[in-house]
């Protein structure tokens, strides 16, 4: 499928986002400005041209959808390990029932079409990701920062423990 959009990528790439559920969609545009904004000055974008996706060749919008799909990999693996917003942490767990009368809840695990169950490993989708953004910049005669340590990292090699990882944010 041809990349027409930035927001493409990560419908197309990440297994847990839904093109048409507008909660997916609001959360990947946030998340297509946060990577637009980080990458910026490496992209030699203005700030009249960075939301511009007109300014942006179809490489640079393939590299801002990558990074996108990474960060939001990096928020899925922070859900799954310690929760969100307030609530406890659920894995790959779909709540599938409920009765509120007495207080009970249904889980069941996402099965694929064949009936096995479906695991992310989110540790090497980070990886994976990161080193397809390193790739992809190299190609593009870019240097980010996220790249200094090098390219083909395995978990271990970021620091990825409990499916989440600080080594691709200098903020962490």
């Amino acid at each position: 499928m041809a990349i027409t959009s930035i927001n493409d990528v990560p419908f197309q790439r990440l297994p847990w986002l839904i093109s048409g559920n507008v909660d997916d969609i609001s959360k990947v545009e946030n998340f297509v400005f946060q990577s637009q904004l980080e990458l910026q000055t490496s992209l030699s974008k203005s700030d009249t041209d960075v939301n511009d996706e007109t300014k942006y060749t179809i490489k640079e919008k393939l590299l801002v959808g990558l990074y996108t799909c990474l960060l939001l990999a990096k928020d899925k693996a922070l859900i799954n390990s310690v929760g969100e917003a307030g609530n406890a942490p659920n894995g790959n767990k779909v709540l599938t029932k409920t009765q509120a009368d007495v207080v009970s809840a249904e889980f069941t695990t996402i099965k694929a079409s064949d009936g096995s169950s479906v695991v992310i490993n989110l540790d090497k989708m980070l990886v994976e990701f990161k080193n397809e953004v390193c790739r992809l910049a190299g190609s593009m005669g870019l240097s980010l920062e996220i790249c200094s340590e090098g390219i083909n990292l395995s978990p271990s090699d970021v620091g990825v423990s409990y499916g989440f990882t600080c080594g691709f944010d200098p903020c962490c």
